[in-house]
């Protein structure tokens, strides 16, 4: 690999999309079933996991026949539109029955309809030429494989007084597999409004982690694929993975005290978000903030455009020393802002990064189709918040309360009870993963952020720290709800969530692109299509215990800021 400068990839992704069955429930790895959903479980005192029989993988499931079409693509003036009320051109390529290639724009406008409560519409195309009835229509644009925002959809070719149905999508846009609990890719990309199956080719995201998961690139195949995703491998080099000087084949010490899982979900994360992503995979040394910051400076210099950080630990005096790393101003440097409730962390304090928050998702039954409130489970775990100390305050934060760098700047995801879906089977002695888990924590947000940059793909001359998205709130969901514990009384936005900015959820969850240097949404300013997911989460039970992935930090260490229920 040449230092600075990714290297050309023979092949892009630019396979054609299928309409790929993909769930969403918010569980823990694989706890209870249950599908009434918690806003914030009692936490029980942390044990340590009792081993237990590591099950059989889950094969990956039947694909669906690959559609004939090319694209269909919502735009308004030229730009991706969203599934908003509102009327858009559709712009149509596809392929006949026999081979040949049909594309054209048709300016009769399309509506999208918000008001039909079964969860599908129908949406009439004029003008159509007659070959184009052999042909098979599939959506694709933001928001995923979903049409406007709908479970399913008839397309209508119409020419005259005749019409032809050419296409049906049909069922959630997000299929439960009962064995893999969580939110799955789908979900998140319904939930943020993301363009992820269009966007990210010629991105390279860089997760950094510590220590050696010997699994984490066959473990990542079997995610990808399960859902649906391309392949991202070292054999089609879509798939980097060096040490913390870039060496290839030179890895660190095999890890044994967890970090192996929060690398499985920055990987799946990465993955989830931008599946048209280069993935540049930096395992350093050990957990030393020393050794991490300086995975940050390699990532850069090998060319990566966005830079993903799941770790931290307790602010203190000398962390100033390790800014330079983070000041990369060739890409984006995003990290968590931690996982023991209000207070702050680094290196989410550090003035060059993008500190994200958490949040709890659910599914709602409003036009957008989530909620979203502060995650904090009982005090014991949720999203950190804060005042620097140490870190002085950029020009582009303007909160009257904090002096210095105010903790985050954004928040997704991170509530383990309600988490992601991941694959992971190296077994660290104390733990047995067994496959499909659900984990949550910061550790989450945090590469969700670094690949929503990547969708973005704008230049990091543009962005290079979180400024932009201070300046584009309009296109970020308000958090308004809950808190991280206790905080000043003179200052509640510390650790509670306000209209506006807070530090528990920054500005903001992401709301398409558009806080991150992308295009806006079409309509910012109107909701969002209803979102008809059917399917009911899996969540742990009440008082389930929660089990830091990595041990808590000690000076001069991080720790990752990953959370999970252990398996039952």
């Amino acid at each position: 690999m040449t230092r600075g400068s990714w290297p050309l990839f023979a092949g892009t992704f630019a396979a054609g999309l299928m309409l790929v069955a993909c769930s969403g429930g918010g569980g823990s790895p694989a706890p209870s079933a249950q599908t009434a959903q918690t806003a914030q479980p009692t936490q029980s005192p942390q044990n340590q996991a009792t081993p237990k029989p590591t099950p059989a993988a889950t094969p990956a499931p039947t694909p669906l026949a690959s559609p004939a079409i090319v694209t269909i693509l919502l735009t308004v003036n030229g730009t991706p539109a969203v599934g908003s009320p509102g009327t858009y051109t559709i712009t149509i390529a596809a392929e006949s029955a026999t081979g040949s290639v049909i594309t054209g724009t048709y300016a009769t406008p399309i509506t999208l309809s918000n008001s039909d409560t079964s969860g599908a519409t129908t949406l009439s195309v004029t003008s159509v030429p007659s070959s184009t009835t052999a042909v098979t229509l599939a959506y694709s644009g933001l928001g995923g494989s979903q049409l406007g925002g709908f479970d399913g959809a008839t397309i209508t070719a119409s020419s005259g007084t005749a019409s032809t149905q050419v296409a049906f999508l049909s069922g959630s846009a997000c299929t439960t597999f009962p064995e893999i609990g969580g939110y799955y890719p789908c979900d998140l990309q319904s939930a943020y409004s993301l363009p992820s199956t269009i966007a990210g080719a010629g991105q390279t995201v860089a997760v950094i982690d510590a220590y050696d998961n010997p699994k984490a690139e066959t473990d990542l195949g079997i995610y990808r694929a399960q859902f649906g995703l391309p392949p991202c491998t070292t054999a089609n080099h879509c798939f980097e993975k060096v040490n913390q000087l870039g060496q290839q084949d030179n890895p660190p010490a095999a890890d044994t005290i967890g970090w192996s899982l929060e690398e499985t979900l920055d990987l799946d994360m990465v993955s989830a978000i931008c599946p048209n992503c280069h993935i540049l995979f930096v395992e350093v040394n050990d957990d030393l903030g020393n050794d991490l910051a300086a995975g940050v400076s390699e990532a850069a210099a090998l060319g990566a455009t966005q830079i993903s950080n799941s770790y931290g630990g307790p602010e203190y005096a000398t962390e100033t020393t390790l800014d330079s790393n983070y000041n990369q101003p060739n890409a984006m440097v995003v990290a968590s802002s931690g996982d023991s409730d209000y207070g702050v962390a680094y290196p989410a304090s550090s003035p060059y990064v993008t500190a994200v928050g958490g949040t709890n998702l659910t599914v709602a039954s409003d036009f957008r189709g989530w909620n979203e409130f502060v995650w904090n489970n009982a005090n014991v775990q949720g999203a950190g918040s804060g005042c620097s100390a140490f870190e002085p305050k950029p020009a582009w934060q303007n909160d009257a309360g904090c002096p210095n760098r105010m903790v985050a700047d954004v928040a997704a995801l991170a509530d383990p009870y309600a988490g992601v879906a991941i694959y992971d089977t190296y077994i660290v002695a104390g733990y047995t993963y067994g496959g499909w888990a659900v984990l949550g924590g910061t550790s989450v947000g945090a590469p969700i952020v670094a690949g929503i940059y990547a969708l973005a793909g704008a230049s990091p001359a543009l962005l290079h720290d979180a400024s932009y998205t201070y300046s584009h709130t309009s296109a970020l969901n308000d958090v308004t709800n809950g808190s991280n514990g206790t905080c000043p009384l003179t200052t509640p936005y510390f650790c509670t969530a306000e209209v506006g900015y807070d530090g528990p959820t920054g500005n903001g969850t992401p709301n398409g692109v558009g806080a991150f240097g992308g295009p806006m949404l079409a309509s910012t300013s109107s909701a969002a299509v209803r979102r008809s997911h059917v399917r009911k989460v899996r969540q742990a039970l009440p008082g389930a215990r929660l089990i830091r992935a990595c041990p808590e930090p000690v000076t001069g260490h991080f720790s990752c800021d990953s959370l999970f229920v252990p398996q039952t």
